[in-house]
């Protein structure tokens, strides 16, 4: 049961980090747990915004392997959480000086960060996290349109990562920013690092994110995606079906 109750949480955030990390629709990462950065001298920061979540709890561990230096942001009550799967540096998601702090971390050389969360305030926060020469910020969801007078900069270059293009088909959803064409060239990429997270799972490298298991087969769905919808963290649902 329990390495079934594991593998229920690799999926979802496979598919997407693979895309979010290394391809060119994403950060585009140089270095990977099969090719590691091994300077420490010359860090390379990469920030991850909602870093308790399920996904961000497996790029902080896909971003250590590969040589990176993390920075982490969550709710104070998920500080030891992400610090276990190997955040260097972690912030208050709310902080109001959270933004400036992290640019006085990086000297202003951060250019690459991760917005598992995807809002208005995670946009914000990236945002100013970034150097002044820009970067590229890889977001979950189809990021929200600018309120009035906000401006986003024109230096950091945005992408709406969906995992579900792994698999070549396209997104047939019609929501303004969802639809995606066939990418058989994302099939491909996404095949070819699959051996690799396989390679990392079978070697215990890898860690599950913390799994809240849901009795009662589908029909407890409901009450699930209430709880996702209450926007609860730091556990993993799954449904158990017997």
């Amino acid at each position: 049961m329990a390495l079934l109750r594991n593998a229920a949480t690799f999926n979802a955030a496979f598919a997407t980090l693979c895309l979010a990390l290394w391809h060119s629709d994403g950060l585009e990462l140089v270095h990977s747990p099969a090719n590691p950065l091994h300077d420490a001298s010359q860090p390379i920061y990469v920030f991850v915004y909602g870093a308790s979540t399920a996904t961000g709890t497996m790029a902080l561990q896909l971003l250590k392997l590969s040589g990176y230096s993390t920075i982490a942001s969550c709710s104070p009550r998920s500080f030891d959480l992400v610090r276990s799967y190997g955040a260097d540096h972690i912030f208050d998601y709310a902080g109001p000086e959270t933004p400036s702090t992290i640019r006085k971390l990086t000297e202003g050389t951060l250019s690459l960060v991760l917005d598992c969360i995807s809002d208005h305030h995670s946009i914000t926060v990236c945002h100013g996290a970034i150097g002044r020469l820009g970067g590229r910020l890889a977001v979950l969801e189809v990021p929200p349109e600018p309120r009035p007078g906000e401006k986003r900069r024109k230096a950091i270059k945005q992408f709406f990562v969906d995992g579900h293009e792994i698999f070549g088909f396209g997104v047939p959803i019609d929501s303004p920013g969802y639809k995606r064409l066939p990418s058989p060239e994302k099939h491909e990429f996404a095949t070819k690092k699959a051996l690799e997270f396989q390679t990392l799972i079978d070697g215990s490298r890898l860690r599950a994110h913390p799994v809240e298991i849901i009795d009662g087969g589908l029909e407890q769905i409901p009450s699930a995606l209430k709880v996702l919808k209450a926007g609860v963290s730091g556990k993993k649902l799954v449904l158990h079906v017997s």
